[in-house]
C-alpha cells in the first residue's frame, strides 16, 4: 500500500491514486470483510470506502483465499497518477448501490 495516496478526486470528494504503475490482475488491498457484515458490523475497510464510482472502472472487488475477505483487483494496467475506481452498479450484495445520482 506504499504506492497509494489519498487526495482530492475529480469524481467525488477524495479518492485513492497510485504512485507507480499497476499491472492488470494485481490484488491491491483488503476492501471489505464480509465476516463483519454477518456479525452486524462494518463491511468496507477505510481504503475500500474511498474507491469512487465510474462506469469505466479500472478495478473490481474479488474474493480472496480467506473466506469472507474481499480485495480490490485491477481490471487493466493502471498508469501512475490514476485514481482507483469501481463500477458501483455491478457490485454484488451487500455492496449493491443506487448509482442513479452519479454522472459517470
Amino acid at each position: 500500500m506504499a504506492n497509494l495516496i489519498i487526495q482530492p478526486s475529480k469524481i467525488h470528494g477524495v479518492g485513492i491514486f497510485i504512485k507507480e504503475p499497476i499491472p492488470k490482475g494485481t490484488r491491491m488491498f483488503l476492501a471489505a470483510d464480509l465476516n463483519e457484515y454477518e456479525k452486524g458490523g462494518s463491511v468496507m475497510t477505510r481504503f475500500g470506502g474511498l474507491v469512487n464510482h465510474t462506469k469505466s472502472a479500472n478495478c473490481e472487488f474479488t474474493e480472496g483465499d480467506d473466506k469472507g475477505l474481499v480485495y480490490l483487483r485491477s481490471l487493466r494496467n493502471i498508469n501512475k497518477g490514476e485514481e482507483l475506481t469501481i463500477d458501483y452498479s455491478i457490485l454484488p450484495f451487500p455492496f449493491k448501490s443506487n448509482v442513479s445520482g452519479y454522472k459517470n
